[in-house]
């Protein structure tokens, strides 16, 4: 019927304006002013944002010993949240190995097998990242 076909028209059009939408914002950030930083100015920023960044049991374990505080990732793992932004600020963040070599390591007496891999994986990832850079650990013992 004619009602079918025009509601079918309207979903149509409904869909396609979402699209678009979508598209529009995608188009506004590329219009953002922190493109236009110079990536010197970005390293910089990203060093001083990320002062340390803290591998622990979490999470699961929210305002806890092991995670106070809440999950808050860019103060807690400041190097991994910023490699995770954009290709660019990735790019970046990969190419600055004193990012990475500033972490403390939240230990707790009982942690599962599964724990410790994850923790072991993640401090690997840093020292592998850090390159060249002098390490900064810092062990903390909880619970």
């Amino acid at each position: 019927s004619e009602i079918d076909r025009l509601q079918l028209q309207i979903e149509a059009l409904s869909s396609r304006q979402r699209q678009l939408k979508k598209y529009e914002w995608n188009l506004r950030s590329l219009l953002a002013p922190v493109r236009k930083l110079p990536n010197e100015v970005l390293m910089s920023i990203f060093n001083l944002v990320s002062q340390d960044n803290m591998l622990r049991e979490y999470p699961q374990l929210k305002d806890s010993l092991l995670c106070p505080g809440g999950g808050d990732g860019l103060k807690i793992m400041p190097a991994l949240v910023l490699s995770s932004i954009c290709s660019r600020w990735r790019q970046i963040s990969l190419s600055y190995s004193a990012l990475w070599s500033r972490m403390t390591l939240v230990l707790a007496v009982h942690l599962t097998d599964d724990t410790k891999a994850s923790l072991l994986a993640m401090t690997k990832l840093y020292v592998d990242r850090s390159c060249t850079s002098l390490l900064r650990l810092r062990i903390d013992m909880a619970g």
